[in-house]
């Protein structure tokens, strides 16, 4: 598991570069893709839960870090993610059979899961709650998820090791 891991990590630091100098450039309204997301939910289905959890946790504290961001909150919320996506992962059927609706639906709910959590940690104001889930959320998750389509018809995840 420590070797998966740590090749993963590298596999991660070209993809944490480009979300923080790249996806910037193509956001819409602050609406933001997630490509660690993507990503990181390629990685839970194939490998499950745990891998998923420990994947996310050092993936989003090494984006903390280099973000400049409020150290932990990324760490939490792309444990969440991994773990989520990672419950998704069956027994029986690896992601290559999988529908790819079904991994996309996946891709959604993590992306919006991960927008959610980080928007209510990061803020410390009043907001209003359904607007944050629509706009952050939703929108986000939607956005990360047309963003994932080429990935997906490649079938990116029989590249990563």
């Amino acid at each position: 598991m420590i070797r998966n891991l740590t090749i993963a990590l590298i596999y991660f630091l070209p993809v944490i570069f480009v979300q923080l100098f790249f996806v910037p450039l193509i956001s819409f309204r602050f609406i933001v893709p997630d490509l660690i997301v993507i990503f990181l939910v390629f990685y839970s289905l194939r490998d499950g839960r745990i891998l998923g959890s420990v994947l996310g946790f050092f993936v989003g504290f090494l984006f903390d870090l280099f973000s400049g961001g409020i150290i932990g909150i990324s760490m939490f919320t792309k444990t969440l993610v991994g773990f989520t996506a990672g419950s998704f992962k069956d027994e029986h059927n690896d992601i290559e059979s999988r529908n790819i609706l079904f991994v996309l639906g996946v891709i959604l709910l993590a992306s919006i899961l991960n927008s959610v959590f980080f928007t209510f940690l990061s803020i410390n104001e009043i907001i209003n709650i359904v607007e944050v889930i629509f706009n952050q959320g939703v929108l986000g998750g939607v956005y990360t998820v047309f963003l994932s389509i080429p990935f997906v018809l490649f079938k990116v995840w029989r590249y990563l090791k």
